[in-house]
């Protein structure tokens, strides 16, 4: 499970900028440039971001801003997530005795469950981490907490305060961790003394996160139309916590709202049997607080989104919050309910393999082919840094085009992102001017079409594919020359070509490519020359 889901976020990788990273990641970065350091703190829509601006800022400036860094942390964090969960589960299996193999069982399954593919964008998408550190600083607080009653050590109680502490930088549902961290406090029967530090950070962090925060318009749903669409809300937020299995069951809009339904009914009844123990486990109250936070959460997300429609519960990125309750919760029924020997271990173990079976199913789609996105977004990155108006292809980038063509002066200039860097960066300035490249060698090709854009009057959008055959290989990209030999457009090669691939080979797939040229500097014929290895097609 872990080596398809680091082999899928291989496979989808790629260094354009996307969506979020524009506004959240290149123009945070662009007011640092400008000395506007409250930048660190300030809102990207209802969130703080600090702890993943941390990660943005080390990304750029010493690991290259290609987005690898941020990629990795996303898989380390999940991977943390994985760990604690163990560690809970060796809490709470300490005095039941559970033997080793069913152990090293459960152990497994908490991995494999917690990297399910369910959750892909906050794998592969650069700008994601916040989004799982938002559930593992609570979980983590939650555990110290936990750990600092069982052992009566101060030093976990303050593990849990910065852990706490720490999640406001995440996202907005980070500001719940220490108010629940608080009243875990009180039913933990802590001292006055440490009661009081909490509810202290509680008010300071509320405080902290609220002050001169402004609502994003159009982020919120209003109280009277919650009030007048209280079943949609039900249905959003059953449909939110099920998500996993709509995953599981290959899309099943009800296996998502039943699976939340018997979320909560579980729910309720762990709550029931942890009030009812006199000698409440910490590390249970723990979970159970972890579970509170992450419901919370959903309806938090309900009443954000709910004008989207509830099919937005079902968002990739919302399910990693989701897994997470559900591995709470099966621990937490691992040691509240008494199982019949029936069940434990021949039930259990046909109820652990059926799941594994479905959770392959799902994990093996990580290896489908992002060729398609991948090209579209390079050659979206090929118009803006051409300084091509193609907006219908921008709009694979960023819903609002304008925006990334209003940050590129500051990105090229501040040196940040691949837009700063050969080959993308000198683009602009190539075209018109005399090419120093030749080919001797002919490559085989064609234009297959040929576009005018909408608000681009001198340039058009063409695309096609190229392969040499001398070679077996295909170019990584074409310079586009005149009859005069000056440059008049770029594009990028990569795009799958299955009918090329059956006409000459397997090394022939990825010969598709897509470009522009400047109409005022076209002449009769066109030469493609294509680099690595070097070759010409006569366009």
């Amino acid at each position: 499970m872990l080596g398809l889901a680091i082999l899928g976020g291989i496979y989808n990788y790629t260094a354009v900028p996307y969506w979020d990273m524009w506004n959240g990641t290149l123009d945070f970065l662009l007011k640092l440039q400008r000395g506007e350091y409250a930048v660190w703190w300030g809102q990207h829509n209802e969130h703080r971001i600090l702890l993943s601006r941390v990660i943005f800022w080390l990304d750029s400036a010493f690991f290259g801003d290609a987005s690898i860094f941020s990629e990795l942390v996303n898989y380390i964090f999940v991977f943390g997530s994985a760990v604690f969960f163990v560690f809970y589960l060796r809490a709470l299996s300490r005095d039941r005795q559970l033997p080793k193999t069913w152990e090293r069982i459960f152990s497994l399954l908490l991995f494999s469950w917690i990297f399910l593919w369910s959750q892909a964008d906050n794998f592969y998408q650069a700008f994601q981490s916040q989004f799982v550190l938002a559930q593992l600083l609570p979980l983590m607080s939650f555990y110290f907490f936990a750990k600092s009653v069982d052992e009566s050590r101060e030093k976990y109680f303050w593990y849990a305060m910065v852990c706490a502490c720490l999640a406001l930088g995440t996202m907005a549902n980070g500001v719940l961790a220490l108010p629940l961290l608080f009243v875990f406090s009180l039913f933990s029967m802590k001292s006055v003394k440490y009661c009081s530090i909490v509810l202290l950070f509680a008010v300071l962090g509320i405080v902290a996160y609220f002050y001169d925060y402004h609502s994003p318009s159009g982020s919120g749903t209003s109280l009277s139309l919650l009030l007048t669409h209280k079943q949609k809300l039900l249905l959003y937020v059953l449909t939110y916590l099920g998500s996993p299995f709509y995953y599981l069951f290959l899309g099943a809009m009800p296996a998502a709202i039943f699976s939340g339904a018997v979320f909560i009914l579980l729910f309720v009844l762990v709550v029931l049997r942890v009030l009812k123990d006199t000698q409440r486990h910490p590390y249970m109250l723990a979970l159970v607080f972890f579970v509170i936070y992450i419901l919370l959460t959903a309806l938090a997300t309900g009443t954000g989104r709910l004008m989207l429609g509830v099919e937005q519960a079902l968002e990739s990125r919302y399910t990693t919050p989701v897994l997470m309750a559900w591995a709470a919760m099966a621990l937490s029924l691992g040691r509240v309910v008494t199982w019949p020997d029936w069940f434990f271990p021949t039930g259990l173990s046909i109820g652990i393999v059926l799941l594994v079976l479905l959770m392959l199913l799902l994990q093996f789609k990580a290896l489908r082919s992002a060729n398609r996105t991948s090209f579209i977004r390079s050659h979206a990155a090929l118009a803006l840094a051409m300084g091509v108006k193609d907006d219908d292809m921008i709009l694979n980038l960023f819903p609002d085009p304008a925006y990334p063509r209003l940050l590129l002066p500051g990105i090229e200039r501040g040196g940040i992102s691949i837009f700063s860097r050969e080959p993308l960066a000198s683009m602009r300035s190539n075209i018109g001017r005399s090419a120093s490249i030749t080919a001797n060698r002919l490559c085989i090709g064609a234009v297959d079409h040929v576009y005018q854009m909408r608000d681009e009057p001198d340039y058009l959008r063409f695309d096609g594919w190229i392969f040499s055959l001398a070679d077996q290989r295909v170019p990584d990209r074409i310079t586009v020359l005149n009859q005069q030999g000056f440059i008049v457009g770029y594009a990028e090669i990569g795009l799958a070509r299955d009918d090329v691939k059956a006409k000459y080979g397997a090394a022939a797939l990825y010969s598709g490519f897509g470009g522009y040229v400047r109409k005022s500097l076209m002449t009769r014929s066109l030469t493609a020359i294509g680099s690595n290895p070097e070759c010409k097609l006569v366009m």
